[in-house]
């Protein structure tokens, strides 16, 4: 059998016994065990790999960081000429250019907070939304080719999550992350694969929003949206409002024409109006109180341009 080859890699060494006895079971006697080598800052690897030449020179390691999202590799003994079998791509143009990040914290606008990565960088270093309610991050990743996300956590050492880490998304691509009501307090948001160079400040704060504050039921703070009417449209396509309060909408018509939202059940039920805000006629502005609504997702136009002024309605 000395013209056949065996090659085993075992992580213990019950395990190695085992497959000695195996292989001498079969007649297989041309085979020889290694020492152990002692594998150094792996720990939270997975998906290890192991490769030997042919000599037995030389040995090579390689795993995935989960902490640095990285792949890893490591050597022993003689090393020359390393080939990877999947090189690193080559760049197609100049670097994109890296934004400079806002000094202010960037606020929930209609409860969404638009993040935009590029050049290996958030196009903001804080984030600032109210207590009491969910909002979404809208992120817009721009880097072609380069993995970023925006994840939520306690504090710098990113060890405690305040909401499931945002998924990565490869750009240039988008995505919404939905994050649930937060407590008040001072935590830390990061993309979890440039975790050094993408950090950020991320902001609870006790209650309100942009144009106004209060208290809701349960101890909830009521928020203040803003919708706007220009050109024979609204400025967002979904209003977000917490459930089982009251919320208030703070309406701007820009147009010299009647205007106002009326929310129903769904867009085949109109005959049913949860709540119906008196017509303005641009320019001109109203706050409008939006009764306390289950969890659910709604229907909203408006009454005299039913077909091209539409939207939906997310309680949460």
């Amino acid at each position: 059998m000395s013209s056949q080859s065996v090659v085993g890699v075992f992580a213990h060494v019950d395990a190695t016994v085992r497959a000695i006895e195996a292989l001498r079971q079969k007649g297989l006697s041309d085979f020889t065990v290694y020492t152990p080598i002692p594998v150094e800052n792996t720990e939270g690897g997975h998906l290890p790999g192991v490769a030997v030449t042919g000599d037995g020179s030389a040995v090579y390691v390689a795993w995935y960081a989960e902490e640095s999202r990285d792949l890893m590799l490591g050597t022993y003994g003689e090393i020359g000429d390393l080939a990877l079998a999947v090189p690193s791509p080559t760049p197609t143009g100049p670097p994109t250019s890296q934004p400079s990040p806002s000094g202010e914290c960037t606020t929930p606008r209609n409860g969404v907070v638009n993040v935009v990565a590029q050049g290996i960088a958030f196009d903001t270093s804080c984030i600032e939304v109210p207590a009491g309610g969910p909002f979404t991050i809208a992120f817009d990743n721009r880097d072609a080719g380069v993995q970023h996300n925006v994840a939520l956590y306690t504090d710098s050492s990113a060890t405690t999550s305040l909401a499931p880490p945002g998924g990565l998304i490869t750009g240039s691509s988008t995505i919404d992350y939905r994050i649930p009501a937060q407590e008040p307090g001072t935590y830390f948001f990061r993309c979890d694969v440039h975790p050094t160079q993408m950090v950020g400040e991320f902001r609870v704060g006790g209650g309100g929003g942009t144009g106004g504050a209060g208290e809701g039921r349960g101890g909830a703070a009521a928020v203040t949206t803003e919708v706007t009417a220009q050109g024979i449209a609204f400025d967002t396509s979904t209003i977000t409002l917490n459930a089982g309060q009251e919320s208030t909408i703070a309406f701007t018509n820009d147009d010299g024409v009647q205007h106002n939202i009326a929310m129903f059940p769904s867009e085949s039920d109109l005959a049913n109006p949860l709540f119906r805000g008196d017509l303005i006629t641009g320019p001109d502005t109203i706050d409008y109180t939006i009764p306390a609504l289950d969890a659910g997702e709604y229907y909203f136009h408006c009454d005299i341009h039913p077909l091209q002024m539409t939207g939906s309605v997310l309680v949460q």
